[in-house]
């Protein structure tokens, strides 16, 4: 309609056309405004969400670690010295001496656990050769030669384990696969391959503490531990005492019925199912539209908004100055008149032939105007953001 008016008259309704400006600059304006409070808020919350809580976090964290660190080593410490404690009882030996064939274990690639699988087999395999030699001892007959016959009288398992493993370095490699493989089996012969076919143990060993200093240290791990172990079945009995005097029949009671109104509300999750899901299904979607519109608004309706903020922006700086001077010397016109009659048709004379040229530059920047607004206008009426806040 606007366009048609400045394609049909020359002279235009200021009035009409200033109320258009404003109307569309305050739709502008507003569209704006929600759009960068949307943006706002979204930045707000989110480093409300993940900046001072993920900070905090990570700040306690910090603070906590050192003494959960100190923690974790005492018990590593205190456990790896009672194993070796137990493990040496179990094998006959001295923890210092397993201690040190871990490490020697170590060196070659072999864990810990492996190790004592192994130690654990050679023992099995030497005690079933011991009792087959008593056996036949007994019945008055000659006793059996077995893989392990040589280690027989050892009664330390580490010392003997490792002569045996140094035994094997003296034979074939055919007869060290056939021997090993009897003993421990093809499986775990193969992960301890490299420490069963290892020449350097004299090298590795003279960089290894002591037995002795390794045993020493083992027993007093050992001892800690057997004493953090008392206090905490000590601690847990007397706080066992103590929450035992704390509970009573109502607290219990109080569980049961908390139970039960959760066992009510689950059954009637599941009759609200149907309905449930409906509402989750209505949700999704509604998001979904809702995804699709700030990307639809912010690829497709934002750059219009801008295209038209800056074609509303140039027309006013060329008709605004002028139809403001206009304003200006009509309204002193006009307050001249209501205070002194006979003074203002002088004036009025005066004002007239001043207003005429100031009018007629103003009419003539209007029309030079007219037709890149009208252009402008035409464009925009087509645009999505015209169509998005009913604009026409």
């Amino acid at each position: 309609m606007f366009t048609e008016i400045i394609k049909l008259t020359p002279q235009i309704d200021r009035s009409a056309l200033t109320k258009m400006f404003r109307d569309l600059n305050t739709r502008f304006a507003n569209a704006a405004k929600k759009f960068g409070s949307g943006l706002k808020n979204a930045m707000k919350f989110g480093l409300l969400a993940g900046g001072p809580i993920a900070l905090l976090a990570g700040l306690t964290s910090k603070l906590l670690n050192p003494l959960q660190k100190a923690e974790e080593l005492i018990d590593k410490v205190t456990g790896k010295g009672d194993d070796a404690v137990s493990l040496a009882e179990e094998f006959e030996s001295d923890p210092g001496k397993l201690l040190r064939l871990e490490a020697l274990a170590a060196a070659k690639g072999l864990d810990a656990n492996t190790l004592w699988t192994l130690l654990g087999k050679f023992q099995s395999k030497l005690a079933e050769e011991k009792e087959a030699v008593a056996v036949a001892r007994a019945a008055g007959k000659e006793a059996p030669t077995g893989r392990l016959s040589e280690f027989l009288d050892e009664t330390d398992m580490a010392d003997a384990f490792f002569k045996f493993v140094q035994s094997m370095q003296r034979l074939d490699k055919s007869t060290q696969t056939v021997v090993q493989n009897e003993i421990f089996g093809e499986r775990i012969r193969g992960k301890a391959s490299e420490f069963f076919n290892a020449k350097d143990f004299a090298e590795i060993l003279a960089q290894l503490p002591s037995a002795e200093l390794l045993g020493e240290a083992a027993r007093k791990s050992g001892e800690l531990s057997d004493l953090k172990d008392l206090l905490k079945a000590r601690r847990e009995a007397e706080d066992f005492i103590t929450k035992s005097t704390l509970i009573d029949e109502s607290q219990i009671r109080a569980i049961d019925e908390s139970e039960r109104r959760r066992n009510i509300a689950d059954n009637e999750s599941l009759i609200r199912f149907d309905s449930l899901k409906q509402s989750n299904i209505a949700i999704q979607e509604l998001t979904h539209k809702f995804d699709r519109f700030a990307t639809d608004f912010t690829t497709n309706v934002a750059p219009e908004v801008v295209k038209g903020v800056r074609a509303l922006s140039k027309f006013s700086d060329e008709f605004l100055p002028s139809f403001q001077e206009v304003k200006e010397v009509v309204t002193t016109g006009f307050t001249l008149l209501d205070e002194k009659l006979d003074e203002a048709i002088t004036v009025a004379a005066e004002f007239w032939a001043k207003g005429e040229d100031i009018v007629g530059g103003a009419i003539d920047k209007v029309k030079s105007v007219a037709d890149t607004v009208s252009s402008v206008w035409g464009e925009f009426k087509t645009s999505r953001i015209y169509r998005t806040f009913g604009g026409g």
